[in-house]
């Protein structure tokens, strides 16, 4: 089913991404942002964006919040199938790691193509420098035929 999220966003594109999320997830918690709004997701789109650019926004589901704060964004996601994938170990490189997996491995027999509109990464509220951290990749799929 379709879902609504609440994000706190910034525009990056492919060469500033690396660096620039980090610094966002920074910035969110060391000016305190995190006090209007949990921040245990980490949302990527890339609708109607140029081709090199995505939004990448830190945030929750709207039902955490009564109203959208100052500063995010509503984010309205359609309905899709997802791959949830378990990443384990310290953030970032548990994301990194999966992704590149995801990248090189993709079954290309596979009945599903990856969709690279929504992608989310979801925390857990643990220590995220621990090698026994364990979080979430969710991605967007859809039957090869629905193309």
């Amino acid at each position: 089913d379709a879902f609504k999220l609440i994000a706190y966003p910034r525009i990056f594109t492919v060469n500033n991404g690396s660096e620039g999320i980090p610094a966002l997830w920074r910035e969110y918690y060391q000016k305190e942002i995190f006090k209007k709004a949990p921040g245990y997701l980490g949302i990527h789109s890339k609708k109607k964006m140029n081709p090199k650019e995505f939004l990448y926004g830190i945030g929750c589901n709207a039902d955490d919040v009564s109203i959208v704060p100052e500063g995010f964004v509503e984010l309205e996601i359609p309905a899709f199938t997802w791959a949830i994938f378990t990443c384990e170990g310290p953030i970032p490189n548990a994301i990194y790691h999966t992704w590149y997996k995801i990248n090189e491995q993709w079954p290309p027999e596979s009945d599903y193509e990856k969709i690279l509109d929504y992608n989310i990464e979801n925390y857990s509220p643990k220590n995220n420098s621990s090698n026994k951290y364990t979080s979430e990749l969710w991605l967007a799929l859809r039957k090869k035929s629905e193309s």
